[in-house]
């Protein structure tokens, strides 16, 4: 550092500790002009961000904190200073994403006090919300930012495709691209792959959705944001993205060599993850072990003396009923499936594991999970001994075909021909694996698709066998065609409908072409017009479990899913101040509610979705305050039974935050900072 220099950064220090910020970013200038060194630009640059930062002047601050960066990358105080702009501009993903990746400097380098500040800036960020990137920072570039933004982006590049390939460098110059030009969508394309290959997948995901933000049509993004998910366990979604990805490329006439290659990369993980599935693995959570599991807790608290008060409801209007009586059919289930025994090529097993699985899938579908590594693989085997011993319908491939191979078999042996081989139980054994293949696509590999297209054949071929075969007495034609089955396939079907919904809107830009938003809505009124058909009165050949799981849930379900509609609605197209559709959406929350029993954690999940729907339609804390308290003792309601499932873990922490958030309300309405017609939604729920 020169004389000049060094005197003329001196004065700005000097003008620095007498809080003249201005003057001293001034000075700091005025020495820039005369150095010429890397470690004399890195200084000045880093001190003129600071001063800007003083000065609130966060853009300038983001500017020159790059500055002192792109001539010094391992100065730490630099990208400490760069976080702090991004937090000033209130771009708080950004700011994240650069703190975590001066935590992962070398050690060396990280003494405790920059390690400290650099701790104490992620904690600042946990403490706001998360806004979407605002329109603001991709307004204007200039050209020489935008010019400078390329060749670090080249850099970059040439540090991918280095040997062995170097992640975290590329990581860095993308991220100095990114603040010289927060509008390029390939700059943040490319910082995903490199934050997906370090294995950074929320950080990925982000850039993905920044990128898709800037560009809906950039089929690559798309990619990234699919592998991204896929590292975050968002398998739903992940279908959804790659799907989207396959659409825009198949859309172009022609492919570059590179498309064609990520083509074949996103059909490859289409794929994979069609093949593995999200459950194939071994689930050994809470949930699942006893005594936390749903099934074991619902067992020690059951009233098995319902029987003496059938006439008072609320003796047997309890979860435990039905997610025991799942349980014990699951149970059968699987152990009639693990007692297969294969010699040669005889078999010898027992052929009700698929009716049983089958059941307790309709009866509650929560009571599904795995414990053993070879669960499908032994799946396979029972569905191929089961299809071969009743000669099911393999062939068949859409409602209308299985209706004529039925027809046919009905012709040829009748409904039973005494070799348990007639027309009722193939019909059966095709339609409840048809069932089961549905629910492994759906809440397994994810395949919305597939699941779906099943879940509809197997109600159409229902509603058809109920027409055709009206007259037939039901223990000939058998169960499946009885309308409580109906209402049990449909459930787990709308709520598949839900999910694909709820996962087709999760991904920006991404309009209901599949149309999901309708079918929830056609499907949610015909089931609660079918439930009215069904006997509500527990009895002695009416137990509470079967009462519930195919009247109650069945329509509690339905009016949830409608919930759901309205809300979803009014998310895709509402006019300004029109909340219509929010207190729609409110309504059936509430019917939700009212028809789950108090003990399930459905009932509290329909309170939140409540909750939401009221917030955001602004309404005052006289609505608002007294559901908060609801939601709050409707939670711990549910804990004898669901507190370790996997629905009431993941979705836990929300409740809490609104149940203090409660608390906090209370105190500033005695303090009189509120009252009760003060309309107020937490920062926290705006994010979603």
């Amino acid at each position: 550092m020169s004389d000049i220099v060094t005197e003329l950064k001196e004065q700005g220090n000097a003008l620095f500790a007498q809080k003249l910020y201005q003057d001293a970013f001034d000075k700091y200038g005025e020495a820039l002009e005369h150095a010429s060194d890397s470690a004399a630009i890195t200084t000045l640059r880093g001190n003129r961000a600071q001063a800007c930062l003083l000065l609130q002047k966060f853009d300038d601050a983001k500017l020159e904190a790059t500055e002192a960066l792109v001539a010094d990358p391992k100065n730490l105080k630099g990208w400490n200073r760069l976080a702090r702009a991004y937090l000033g501009l209130r771009w708080l993903d950004e700011a994240d994403a650069v703190f975590r990746l001066a935590l992962r400097s070398p050690a060396q380098l990280l003494d405790a006090t920059v390690k400290q500040a650099l701790e104490q800036g992620r904690n600042d960020v946990r403490a706001n919300r998360k806004p979407l990137l605002p329109d603001e920072f991709v307004k204007s570039v200039t050209q020489d930012c935008a010019t400078r933004a390329v060749k670090l982006k080249e850099e970059g590049n040439a540090l991918v495709g280095s040997s062995p390939p170097d992640y975290n460098g590329a990581y860095t110059k993308f991220t100095l691209a990114i603040a010289l030009d927060p509008s390029s969508a390939i700059l943040r394309c490319n910082r995903a792959y490199c934050g997906n290959c370090m294995q950074l997948f929320d950080l990925a995901k982000l850039d993905a959705r920044v990128a898709i933000a800037l560009d809906p049509s950039y089929a690559k993004a798309w990619a990234r944001l699919g592998a991204a998910l896929i590292g975050t366990k968002e398998f739903a979604e992940t279908n959804e993205a790659f799907g989207r990805a396959l659409e825009l490329l198949n859309a172009q006439p022609t492919l570059s060599p590179a498309d064609a290659k990520l083509k074949a990369s996103v059909e490859q993980s289409i794929e994979g993850i069609r093949k593995q599935g999200e459950f194939v693995g071994v689930r050994r959570d809470a949930a699942t072990h006893l005594p936390n599991a749903p099934w074991a807790k619902a067992r020690n608290i059951v009233n098995w003396n319902y029987v003496n008060t059938m006439s008072i409801k609320e003796s047997w209007y309890s979860s435990a009923f039905v997610i025991l009586s799942a349980f014990d059919d699951f149970d059968a289930g699987v152990r009639a499936m693990y007692s297969l025994r294969q010699q040669g090529q005889y078999a010898m097993g027992d052929t009700t594991a698929i009716e049983s699985i089958s059941n307790a899938l309709t009866t509650d579908a929560r009571t599904f999970y795995i414990d053993r590594p070879d669960f499908m693989d032994q799946y396979g085997k029972q569905l191929n001994y089961e299809m071969s011993a009743a000669r099911g319908f393999v062939e068949a491939t859409s409602a209308e075909s299985l209706m004529r191979l039925a027809k046919e078999r009905l012709a040829a042996e009748g409904w039973d021909n005494g070799r348990e081989s007639g027309a009722r139980i193939a019909i059966a054994t095709t339609i409840r694996a048809f069932f089961l293949q549905a629910v492994f696509h759906d809440r397994g590999t994810h395949d919305t698709t597939a699941a779906l297209d099943l879940y509809e054949t197997i109600v159409k071929f229902i509603e058809m066998g109920r027409r055709e075969w009206a007259d037939v007495p039901p223990k000939l034609r058998g169960s499946i065609f009885e309308l409580t089955f109906l209402l049990g396939v449909e459930r787990v079907y709308i709520e598949g409908l839900c999910g694909a919904l709820k996962a087709r809107q999760s991904l920006p830009n991404t309009p209901d072409t599949p149309g999901y938003l309708p079918r929830v809505k056609a499907l949610a009124e015909k089931m609660i017009a079918q439930v009215a058909l069904t006997d509500r009165q527990v009895s002695a050949s009416l137990t509470p479990d079967f009462v519930l799981a195919f009247s109650y849930y069945p329509e509690a379900i339905a009016q949830y899913a409608l919930g759901f509609y309205y809300s979803s609605k009014w998310d895709m197209h509402h006019a300004p101040l029109d909340y219509s559709d929010l207190l729609m959406a409110a309504t059936h929350y509430v019917k939700s509610a009212e028809l789950f029993p108090r003990d399930d954690e459905f009932r509290t999940e329909a309170i939140y979705q409540q909750l939401f729907a009221r917030f955001r339609s602004g309404a005052p804390l006289r609505v608002t305050l007294p559901l908060l308290d609801e939601l709050g003792k409707s939670a711990e309601e549910t804990k004898p039974i669901w507190e370790y499932s996997a629905t009431s873990t993941s979705v836990r922490r929300d409740y809490e935050r609104l149940i203090w958030f409660a608390d906090d309300l209370k105190k500033a309405i005695a303090d009189g900072q509120l009252n009760m017609d003060s309309q107020i939604l937490p920062d926290f729920l705006v994010e979603k």
